[in-house]
């Protein structure tokens, strides 16, 4: 393909050499304008692009000696030398460079090709200054002439690293106006005045300073520090880099700690810390000794989170024992929990709780119980994850089931000793006013349903703490399990005194009373029963509601009063989509409290006529949800099973018909607890089969997998589910997608094998 020819208007010239030289000057590309200065004079070698070539030439020298590039500016000051010409400022220009480099012989050397020079006294000013800035050569880089004053100011400066100021002083007298090390005397004369805080006399030397010598530019940090004035006159940029240099002069302290700081930072910098922490700690203690225990504190929690056992040897040869854990027994233990080691982890705090006990001076009264109770709640912690923790890594046991999917089960763990219902114990003891470790006993005794220990617990939470409405709520939970009713009730109505809107303290309060009304209006005591079922209706809205009504009404109608039950009746069927779920409570609550057989047989017809019908997903969700809140009732009532193969097949074949994506998205909301795994398995699949863009349904396939666990959960097949969740929902911040994403977060931390497949990097041989 040819190439395009750029076509340039009479009016739009291109460039010339000059202009494009000039261009690349000003965005300083030195190279690219020296090689265009050369194109143009090779070309045409006339004095003006001569001149052209040295400017240039000149601006790349400097620019390489400002960035310290001796070896790039020499060479560029040895092809510029060849530039012949009678050009006395030329030569002047290049001496001087030569100068700055240290070159004082050929500086000297070229200033004889400019008579009658004045800038002599400027060449022997760069020669001396860079003469004092090297170490090893500097005073072969002076004239012989020059060598006396060389010596003076490195003798000076000697007796000023000493402390001996008034010696330096009387070397300084022999340094004249003349003298090319005139400015070092200033210098080191303002330096000596700072030391010894009389800023004003060394802003005055410092005042005195050639803007362009070395030692003003020593005095830069020096001179902010102290003279506001000049502060005032220094760019944003200038001033921002003189600050912290400053700031190191005020505190050399700081650009230690700084270093230390990036070394902690880093992956494996904690030996590397130690060796550095060892250097400034002596300072730090003679002028920052509050900051000692601090910086013990730092270590002591860095080796927490990722030390060996030879840090714990450095950190207690650099700070001793650390005052709360002098043997380091709480950070083994931390250690040990660390990498799921519990039983170590508990020997560890006992060893520690035992050294609390004999050390009451440290641990006095009810801090030193409140610590011991804490041990034993983290102890009793420890030992119920010792029971529930899996040695082996999870991801490897995924992989390994499809190789032996009937692996036989590992024996059940040991408990620990203590096991974890004495160390709560033990920490109730200590802290009898502290809820937290008697909490975790009660719920562990609910989990294990052990309702008398249970309650007993509760019982002495609520001695100390007779309002707490948690404590309360589970309290009457473990009643209601053993049957007591009424004392269960007491306890969620002082609850709910405390906290009137609390929406589950109310939903808890109206279902016992909703219990406690159906019983009244079985046995027949219908003033009781009509109470019940007011005080019920009046705390709840929605399907509870509709439930508590639908009782009310078949009270109603076993009192024989069918107009009021009636009127019951037509206040929870007012939704046309709701009809059906109506027909279902009426039966249900007809059929529990014992109506007359005539009635009971109308209310049958009616649920089998309306269930039996074709109709859309929107009807079925309301007869569903009141099937599942009839699920977690107890006991049961008597047909629920017949109820929920009605229900379930229905819903099932509204789902594989042509069902709207808000009714299937309001279905899956319904059922993600898991109360009705095949139906939700239906919903979810059907959802991503209709609706692939929509985030909800694989999250709700995920979800039913992890709810029937062992048997369908799969980490990895769960995982690649809620890949394709974030993606879908990558960049929407709405209310539905931030929630979502909130839940397959909180599965990750609840299950390490499935964040172990969510990683980025992991292993994926599929």
């Amino acid at each position: 393909m040819p190439r395009i020819q750029t076509q340039y208007s009479p009016t739009t010239p291109p460039l010339t050499f000059a202009a494009r030289v000039a261009a690349a000057l000003s965005e300083h590309r030195y190279p690219q304008a020296l090689d265009l200065a050369k194109q143009a004079f090779a070309l045409t070698p006339s004095e003006e692009n001569r001149e052209q070539l040295r400017t240039v030439y000149d601006a790349s020298i400097r620019f390489n000696v400002k960035r310290n590039a001796p070896a790039d500016a020499r060479r560029l000051l040895d092809e510029a030398e060849k530039l012949d010409g009678p050009v006395p400022a030329w030569w002047e220009s290049l001496a001087l460079l030569r100068a700055q480099l240290g070159d004082s012989h050929r500086a000297m050397q070229l200033l004889e090709k400019a008579p009658d020079s004045t800038v002599l006294p400027r060449v022997q000013n760069f020669i001396a200054d860079r003469a004092m800035a090297d170490r090893q050569r500097g005073r072969d880089l002076v004239p012989h002439d020059q060598r006396a004053g060389f010596d003076i100011i490195r003798d000076a400066f000697a007796h000023y690293d000493a402390s001996h100021d008034e010696a330096a002083r009387q070397s300084l007298q022999a340094i004249g106006l003349n003298s090319p090390f005139l400015e070092w005397k200033l210098f080191l004369r303002g330096l000596m005045a700072f030391s010894a805080n009389d800023d004003a006399r060394a802003i005055e030397n410092w005042q005195r300073l050639d803007p362009e010598r070395m030692p003003a530019h020593l005095a830069e940090p020096f001179r902010y520090h102290v003279d506001s004035a000049y502060r005032g006159t220094l760019k944003a940029d200038k001033a921002k880099i003189l600050a912290r240099q400053a700031e190191n002069i005020g505190q050399p302290i700081l650009n230690k700690l700084r270093e230390l700081q990036r070394s902690l930072g880093s992956d494996h910098g904690l030996p590397q810390g130690l060796k550095q922490a060892s250097s400034i700690l002596d300072t730090m203690k003679v002028k920052f000794p509050q900051l000692v225990p601090k910086l013990a504190n730092c270590f002591y929690h860095i080796i927490l989170m990722g030390g060996q056992p030879n840090d714990l040897d450095a950190y207690a040869r650099l700070f001793g024992p650390h005052p709360d854990d002098p043997h380091f027994d709480r950070l083994r233990a931390q250690v040990m929990e660390a990498i799921h080691s519990m039983e170590e982890a508990n020997h560890f705090w006992k060893t520690y709780a035992d050294w609390i006990v004999k050390t009451p001076e440290r641990w006095s009264g009810t801090q030193g119980k409140r610590a011991q109770a804490m041990i034993y709640m983290r102890m009793g912690d420890n030992a119920a994850e010792h029971l529930l923790d899996d040695d082996e890594g999870s991801m490897f046991n995924d992989f390994m089931d499809i190789f032996q999917p009937r692996r036989k089960s590992k024996p059940a763990k040991k408990p620990l000793k203590p096991d974890t219902n004495e160390c709560y114990r033990l920490a109730m003891k200590f802290a009898p006013e502290w809820i937290e470790p008697a909490s975790r006993l009660m719920m562990m005794l609910v989990e294990a349903e052990k309702w008398e220990e249970a309650e007993e617990v509760g019982r002495q939470i609520l001695a100390h703490s007779p309002d707490d409405v948690d404590v309360l709520m589970s309290v009457s939970g473990v009643q209601v399990a053993q049957g007591k009713i009424s004392e269960a009730l007491e306890n969620m109505r002082h609850a709910l005194k405390n906290n009137p809107l609390d929406r589950n303290l109310r939903t808890a309060v109206a279902a016992i009373v909703l219990q406690q009304g159906r019983a009244a209006g079985l046995k027949g005591t219908f003033d009781e029963a009509r109470a019940s079922f007011a005080e019920a209706s009046a705390l709840v809205e929605g399907i509870l509601r509709a439930t508590i009504v639908a009782a009310w009404a078949a009270c109603e109608w076993k009192a024989g009063d069918a107009e009021r039950a009636t009127q019951l009746a037509g206040e929870v069927s007012a939704r046309e989509s709701f009809k059906v779920a109506v027909d279902y409570l009426l039966l249900v609550e007809c059929s529990r409290i014992k109506v007359n057989k005539d009635l009971l047989k109308e209310r049958q017809a009616r649920f089998d006529s309306a269930i039996e019908a074709d109709r859309p997903l929107s009807e079925l969700v309301g007869p569903l949800l009141c099937l599942t809140v009839y699920r977690d009732e107890k006991p049961k009532y008597r047909g629920i099973g017949t109820h929920e193969k009605k229900i379930s097949a229905r819903v099932l074949a509204a789902i594989q018909a042509n069902p709207a994506e808000s009714d299937l998205e309001n279905l899956g909301r319904i059922l993600e607890d898991g109360c009705l795994p095949k139906i939700l398995k239906a919903c979810a699949e059907r959802g991503v089969n209709l609706f692939p863009k929509n985030p909800l349904f694989p999250f709700l396939m995920g979800e039913q997998m992890i709810q029937q666990r062992p048997k369908t959960f799969s980490a990895r097949m769960v995982a690649q589910l809620f890949k394709k969740v974030l993606k879908l929902t990558e960049g929407k911040s709405d209310d539905a997608n931030r929630l979502i994403r909130e839940a397959i977060d909180n599965r990750r931390k609840e299950f390490r094998e499935l964040d172990d497949w969510m990683s980025p990097n992991v292993f994926n041989p599929w």
